[in-house]
């Protein structure tokens, strides 16, 4: 099954499933610790990567009291009877004094047979009573008939982000390969927003 322009329109979905996050004011510190806390700096490298594949992590779908997405059309698509987009709650980080980091991994429904093999990592800052203030993918890949993407990233301790974008693609006939980089660099402000540097 072929998905259309699928890195842009998942990377909008999930920035919008962020805004959809409903958590009351009162139940927000409870669902907090519930996180594994990770501390900074963090890297999404290959390894990290690579453990999104072979860890037993629990996937959810997205259609739970968590993540209201029923007005989130690439989100609550489905494929017959099953959706397409599960998600797993990964952990949380503090982001300086009041606002906090939650960071979710989703993936396709691995029960479709999909021909692109695809998973994503967000960061999503809240403040101190639930509300969104902003959300990034800050790794991933898609895999896709020769054309590999991959999302790396660094998160330091000075809440400075810098993001490598990888593309490898190869010639199924030759087996030849070429790939290309491209950086980018963020700070996250005192306000829990992504400022570009």
């Amino acid at each position: 099954m072929r998905l259309k322009s699928l890195f842009f329109t998942t990377v909008l979905a999930l920035s919008l499933a962020f805004q959809s996050c409903e958590i009351n004011d009162t139940g927000f510190d409870a669902f907090v610790k519930s996180f594994d806390e990770t501390n900074l700096p963090i890297n999404i490298d290959s390894a990290f990567l690579s453990s999104l594949n072979t860890e037993d992590k629990e996937y959810l779908i997205l259609e739970t009291e968590l993540l209201e997405l029923s007005q989130i059309d690439q989100l609550s698509e489905k494929h017959g009877e099953l959706p397409m987009y599960e998600v797993n709650l990964l952990s949380k980080v503090t982001l300086g004094k009041s606002n906090q980091g939650l960071i979710y991994v989703v993936r396709l429904n691995p029960k479709i047979p999909f021909d692109v093999k695809m998973k994503k990592v967000l960061l999503g800052i809240y403040d101190e009573d639930g509300k969104l203030i902003d959300s990034k993918e800050i790794g991933g890949f898609e895999y896709h008939f020769g054309n590999d993407k991959m999302t790396y990233s660094t998160l330091t301790s000075d809440l400075t982000l810098s993001m490598i974008y990888s593309d490898k693609k190869t010639d199924v006939s030759s087996g030849g390969s070429e790939v290309t980089e491209s950086k980018e660099s963020y700070k996250i402000n005192l306000e829990g927003k992504f400022i570009k540097l």
